[in-house]
């Protein structure tokens, strides 16, 4: 049986461990170990406010908003964190809004960690020089037991975090992994994670989602995942480097359909950005990273010793003049690049070094097709292939700025094209080329930088894109989207009306829903209908009222359709219905509609009056119907009901 700890509200306090106390001095609003726990809808602080809870420490501390140590599985979900403080003067301290640890299946859904609205609403404002860090959300698989492990981190909002301590390692870090040894299946899915700041001088300094262990076996998928504003503001010349996505220990990954802007590390010297980090076995479709950079070495992409596939991204760099390396993509395996837009418009100070490139490739066997690359600079950038690079493989299009590879002895053969081109150093306006070997058209805007946030379009999987987004493919191919899957579906006996509501996930290819109901479970009929909303990702909960007189046990089930004809149904789900009284009527009180149910499907006169006796609304039904009200004015009134054997009166409100 599941541990609920629901709607509770912590805050309004401070915890003061003052100059010259030994020992640790922890603070954890919930903390939950065993029993399948489900925590929801509680506040810890405050997202409105700031310094709802202040902890001030001289002693080594690691503080917790949600704290859970469970072999069994755990949701976490809806809950408020912000409005925290902490004061870490001599010693570590260090603060995780949620922390699941131990094996077990994980969901973390729809929390929001700090605030929406207030700047450094979680806030380390101390002198500590150690480890200090904020941490959002943090799964931790250990090894104690050989329970396989499942973790969902979806639809949380983390924002406006700040650690302002000098720290020697990770200052800041929205949604942190740690895959030991037994979990199997990661899925970080629709996060927003924006505004991390940190002053750490650790070489990992901050990171929007950090991914790290010894299980390379394991499924991870990060997706839909918004994630901006992640700097390091020390400039002190150290390796303060600044990560979007980082993945390490040879994990692989997919990643679809994420957006990762403003990665920045204001150190001058030594530190890098990575909008995107990885060193395993991973695949890249339709994300989109802008990289916004000035002192120090940027990478939208940067790829290590395994073999990576990347279709069809936006990447781009742009900032002010450097002669510090960047590189749209850095790439050292076997790699396959198909329909990329790969931009850099940094520009050089000096003019002639090769600073800032579209490309940067350190291996062999890489395949490029249907790219289009820009460079700003006058220097020796675009795409560069050193020296140890036996295969570089141009299919479909050719590379026009030849002195910006070397050697050209080591590229296979390939055909050229009239005109425009897909791998190309070109103009602003390129022409693209679709896979039935002609030309498309799209752009690419002259000002790349974002004024909003970019909105990720309905693009197909595994096809090339169909509609303009922060650069554009154009293409005839359609391709075929994933399938509908259903999520839940719930059928519920309200006494007067029957409830049906459901979730399904991949919407995208979806016309509509039927809903069927029998007395069977046989036989159905199609009762009424709802619109798709064509997302990809899950959709809120579809609700349907059948106001049905059938007495019977009822089967229901919703036929889904595709927009090219195809349909799947959902389970069946049975109903039992209650008996119903000789007259009833909902809602009450009402201010447009009642709905008067009659029992046995009688015909009968029906007459509102007022409370002094006179006569408002006249008419009959037979079994039920719904009379528009919305005309009376607000009292109480009441209805009589009558046939030639009987009588029933009945009052309500009309508001």
């Amino acid at each position: 049986m599941p541990i609920i700890i629901q709607n509770n509200l912590i805050s309004g306090f401070s915890i003061n461990a003052p100059n010259g106390l030994n020992g640790d001095v922890p603070f954890v609003g919930i903390y939950a170990t065993g029993g399948k726990p489900v925590l929801n809808a509680n506040t810890i602080g405050s997202d409105i406010s700031s310094s709802k809870i202040l902890l001030t420490s001289s002693g080594t501390s690691d503080n917790y908003g949600i704290a859970v140590d469970a072999v069994d599985s755990v949701a976490i979900t809806n809950n408020i964190i912000g409005g925290i403080s902490l004061n870490s003067q001599y010693n570590p301290q260090t603060f995780t809004a949620i922390k699941k640890k131990f094996n077990g299946r994980a969901t973390i859904t729809g929390n929001l960690i700090g605030s929406n609205t207030i700047g450094n609403s979680i806030y380390d404002f101390g002198s500590s020089p150690l480890a200090s860090y904020i941490v959002g959300i943090s799964v931790q698989d250990i090894s104690t037991t050989t329970a396989s492990t499942n973790c969902i981190v979806s639809n949380n909002t983390i924002s406006n975090l700040h650690q302002n301590t000098a720290s020697n390692t990770l200052g800041v870090a929205g949604i942190v992994i740690e895959n030991n040894a037994q979990m199997t299946n990661a899925i970080l899915e629709n996060n927003i994670i924006r505004n991390l700041t940190t002053l750490g001088l650790g070489f990992e300094s901050a990171a929007g989602i950090k991914v790290f262990g010894s299980n390379t076996s394991m499924n991870l998928a990060i997706n839909y995942n918004t994630i901006s504003h992640v700097t390091n503001m020390q400039s002190s010349p150290n390796f303060q480097d600044v990560f979007g996505i980082e993945v390490l220990n040879s994990i692989p990954v997919k990643m679809n359909n994420n957006y990762v802007s403003s990665i920045r590390s204001n150190s001058n010297n030594g530190a890098a950005s990575h909008g995107i980090y990885v060193t395993g076995n991973s695949e890249f479709r339709n994300n989109i990273v802008f990289m916004d950079t000035t002192l120090n070495t940027a990478y939208a992409i940067r790829t290590s010793t395994e073999p990576c596939k990347l279709i069809h991204n936006t990447l781009v760099i742009h900032g002010g003049q450097s002669d510090v390396l960047s590189t749209v993509f850095s790439g050292k395996s076997s790699d396959t690049l198909y329909n990329n837009i790969i931009a850099n418009y940094k520009s050089n100070t000096s003019g002639t070094q090769p600073n800032h490139r579209c490309m940067n490739y350190g291996a062999k066997n890489a395949e490029s097709n249907f790219n289009h690359f820009f460079i700003s600079s006058p220097g020796l950038g675009g795409v560069y292939v050193v020296d140890q690079v036996t295969s570089f493989t141009i299919v479909n299009g050719q590379l026009v700025a030849t002195t910006t590879y070397t050697p050209i002895t080591n590229f296979t053969t390939f055909q050229t094209w009239s005109g425009g081109n897909a791998n190309s150093i070109g103009g602003l306006s390129p022409s693209f080329v679709n896979p039935n070997n002609g030309l498309a058209s799209g752009f690419y805007p002259n000002n790349p930088y974002p004024t909003s946030n970019a909105i990720l379009s309905n693009d197909y999987f595994n096809a090339n894109r169909t509609n303009a987004w922060a650069g554009a493919i154009e293409s005839s191919g359609p391709g075929s989207p994933l399938p509908l899957s259903w999520l839940s579906f719930n059928a519920i006996d309200e006494k007067y009306h029957v409830v049906l509501d459901w979730e399904t996930n991949h919407e995208e290819n979806t016309s509509h829903f039927e809903i069927q109901r029998s007395t069977n479970a046989k036989d159905f009929i199609t009762i009424g209908e709802v619109a798709a909303n064509n997302q990809k990702t899950n959709t809120p909960y579809r609700y349907f009222d059948d106001n049905t007189q059938l007495l019977s046990e009822i089967y229901y089930r919703i036929k889904q359709l595709d927009l090219d004809g195809k349909s799947s149904y959902s389970t069946i789900q049975k109903v039992k219905r209650q008996e119903l009284d000789d007259l009833s009527f909902f809602p009450n009180p009402t201010s447009s509609y009642l709905n008067i149910r009659l029992a046995n499907n009688e015909t009968m006169a029906v007459t509102i009056y007022s409370v002094t006796g006179q006569r408002m609304i006249q008419t009959s039904i037979q079994g039920s119907s719904a009379i528009d009200v919305s005309i009376l004015p607000a009292g109480t009134y009441h209805i009589q009901c009558s046939s030639l054997t009987k009588k029933l009166t009945a009052s309500f409100t009309k508001q």
